[in-house]
């Protein structure tokens, strides 16, 4: 068995819990390890909550019988320390109640032992994939929230309203300074957001609501406005 057509895994991590290390079959650890990915095993829950990480793209696999507390109670631990893990679970038989409590939990699967080698392969693979996916966008959104909250209180001001598509002189009007000073507000804060084309800024904001949910908190009212700023809508037509 081999891996047919799929990208380096470099740095990622499978986590094998499965009791005996002989339950994660010889040709599937090879080829796993052959694609860059660690290999680390855990014979127990406390270890595998010290050994996952969750800085790299992981996919834990965890026997419902794993001691000292069952494969349950790690799996609840180890998605409140990271919700979006993949984690398979494995067991004999399980039962159709233990299957529905480790999905409510959050498992990504429950696959009865012994395993078959080529479906679990190819279920590491898919989930360490779309992981290293969500990562990325961690990590991309971890950044765009840095660069907004070291914005000034202006500089937010003018993106809400460049947000909505006003041109200097409107924000001006709004903000009741002068469009000079305006183009001072907005090449810096074009600058700490790391773009030269509004058009650009507003659809790498729009790609996190969470973001733009958090830009103007109420200590950041428009002049005149007493009430609460609410987050804009994001105008396809913000202009340049």
């Amino acid at each position: 068995m081999t891996i047919v057509n799929f990208e380096t895994m470099e740095g990622a991590q499978v986590l094998v819990a499965l009791g005996d290390p002989q339950r994660l079959p010889l040709q599937v650890r090879h080829d796993l390890v052959a694609s860059g990915i660690e290999v680390v095993e855990a014979g127990s829950g406390p270890e595998v909550l010290q050994r996952f990480r969750t800085d790299v793209p992981s996919c834990s696999l965890i026997d419902l019988l794993l001691p000292p507390s069952g494969g349950l109670d790690t799996l609840a631990e180890l998605l409140r320390r990271r919700p979006a893990a993949p984690v398979l679970m494995f067991g004999e038989a399980p039962s159709s109640r233990i299957a529905v409590e480790a999905m409510r939990l959050g498992a990504k699967d429950l696959l009865d032992l012994p395993v078959d080698p080529l479906l679990l392969q190819t279920r590491v693979l898919q989930l360490l994939s779309r992981d290293r996916q969500a990562i990325a966008a961690e990590r991309a959104c971890a950044d765009r929230r840095r660069r907004i909250a070291a914005l000034s209180r202006r500089e937010r001001q003018v993106l809400e309203l460049v947000l909505q598509g006003l041109s200097n002189k409107e924000t001006a009007r709004v903000l009741e300074v002068s469009p000079k000073a305006i183009e001072i507000y907005r090449a810096g804060m074009m600058r700490k957001l790391g773009h030269r084309s509004s058009v650009v800024m507003a659809a790498w904001v729009s790609q996190c609501p969470d973001c733009v949910a958090s830009l103007f908190p109420s200590d950041i009212p428009m002049p005149g406005q007493n009430e609460t700023v609410t987050a804009p809508h994001i105008s396809v037509n913000a202009r340049k």
